[in-house]
């Protein structure tokens, strides 16, 4: 199964038994505080290691920049606890959601293929330190 260019893959734990992505999905998230509430309860559903995790945007009709940078760090930290992220969307079907995903490079930075732009959105930017 595909999504944008990251294919969903089983992956067998260590006792052998085959795991599957978390379906873990988005709503609207804007700035208030039921939104960080949500945001939180997000990140308890994928706080442990070894965690394999779909992103789901069927209930998503708007995304506040900041939490745009909350789910990012998210899938990072997800990977950096030796996880997969998947980022299904095809599920997200508000296209003002998607073009801003687009234009923020935030879509491109989690594999949906998309052209750059050159509006006046500010592109997300990542900095990895491996150094502990």
């Amino acid at each position: 199964m595909m999504f944008g260019k990251w294919s969903l893959q089983n992956r067998c734990n260590r006792e052998g038994i085959v795991a599957v992505a978390k379906p873990v999905s988005i709503p609207t998230l804007n700035d208030s505080t039921t939104d960080f509430e949500r945001l939180f309860s997000i990140w308890k559903q994928v706080n442990d290691y070894f965690l394999d995790v779909r992103f789901d945007f069927s209930g998503c009709n708007f995304l506040r920049p900041n939490a745009v940078a909350f789910i990012g760090g998210l899938a990072r930290l997800i990977e950096l606890r030796l996880g997969t992220v998947v980022f299904d969307w095809n599920t997200l079907r508000n296209n003002a959601v998607m073009t801003n995903l687009c234009q923020n490079g935030f879509a491109g930075v989690f594999g949906y293929s998309s052209p750059g732009w050159t509006g006046n959105s500010c592109n997300g930017q990542e900095k990895m330190d491996t150094g502990f």
